[in-house]
Order: structure tokens, then C-alpha cells, then sequence
């Protein structure tokens, strides 16, 4: 079966459209099989080397205090990885996973698509998807109050984020429909 729609989450350094990226977390799934599980191979998750990203992309103070002020589990998991790679290698894996899908969902019209997209442009690579199938979650999960959010496993974390937000529009679409 295809999974068109990928769900992802970012962990960053800052909350601009050229912020760094420390994690890409993302989960494959098909919105209309009606099952939230999702299989381990349908998931991705990587650290990006901070020492190696390029310098245009933006790391804010007030980002970094915030993390300071998260929990050791959610820092840990940002900073003691040693299985990082460079920027462009993440991304490029990130692509080879996307193979097959068409939609991106993530959380927020002005964040984790945007963000993902100016890191492919910076780093001189295409982004596997078009933009017209970006797709926003935040919006979903707004206009649907009424549906309880899934919380993830680790906060903060990119891919127990990424599932939270998969299985949370699950609830939503099975709600409708």
C-alpha cells in the first residue's frame, strides 16, 4: 500500500524560515486506512551536526534558552547522539525515505515546511515534494478542538512528535468521516 502523506516535525535553533535544524523526525502513513499504527520502516528520524550546518541558517538566543529550560530527556536526545550527520546528508536520506509520497504535513503554514524547504534551497538540493502538497496540521488540529491531541512519548522530541501529530490526525479524519 502507498503512504502519499508524510507527517514531520523539526527540533530547532530558532523560529525563522532559515532557522538551524537539530532533528528531522517524520512518519509515512495513508489517511484513509483507518489504522493510526504505523510501522517502524514507515519512520525517519536523524540529527543534523549543528558544527557543520551552513552559517546562513539562523540560531537565536531566546531559542536556545528555551531548551535549556526543557527536560534532560528532550536535550539528550538533541545533544547526545553521536549518530549526527551534516545537513545535506540528512536531507538527502530525508528524500529517499519521501520516495512514493506526495503530501507533507507539519506542524504549523509558516514552520516545519517552510523551515525543510529553505534547507534543501540552501544546501543547492530539490525538495521531494511540490508545493502545493504542503499541508498544514496546526490548522487540522485548531479547527478541531474537540478532538483530544495525542500526546507524545518525549516532548520535544522530533519523531515521538511527528507520531503524535500522525495519529492525532487520524482521530481527526476518522471523526469527519
Amino acid at each position: 500500500m502507498t503512504k502519499e502523506h508524510v507527517m514531520i516535525d523539526l527540533e530547532t535553533l530558532s523560529v525563522k524560515p532559515n532557522a538551524s535544524i537539530i532533528s528531522i523526525g517524520a512518519v509515512k502513513f495513508d489517511i484513509d486506512s483507518c489504522d493510526s499504527e504505523i510501522d517502524l520502516s514507515d519512520m525517519f528520524y536523524q540529527l543534523v551536526d549543528l558544527r557543520e550546518s551552513p552559517k546562513s541558517l539562523d540560531i537565536d538566543a531566546s531559542t536556545i534558552i528555551w531548551w535549556m529550560d526543557q527536560s534532560d530527556e528532550a536535550r539528550k536526545k538533541i545533544t547526545g547522539d553521536l549518530n549526527s550527520d551534516n545537513l545535506e546528508h540528512v536531507l538527502i536520506s530525508f528524500s529517499e525515505f519521501f520516495i512514493g509520497s506526495n503530501y507533507l504535513w507539519g506542524n504549523g503554514a509558516n514552520f516545519d515546511n517552510i523551515i525543510l524547504r529553505n534547507a534543501y534551497d540552501v544546501c543547492g538540493l530539490e525538495a521531494p515534494w511540490k508545493y502545493y502538497n504542503d499541508r498544514c496540521y496546526r490548522t487540522i488540529a485548531a479547527m478541531n478542538k474537540h478532538i483530544p491531541k495525542v500526546e507524545p512519548t518525549i516532548p520535544h522530541h522530533a519523531l515521538y512528535d511527528a507520531l503524535a501529530q500522525a495519529k492525532h490526525l487520524f482521530n481527526i479524519h476518522n471523526d469527519q468521516g
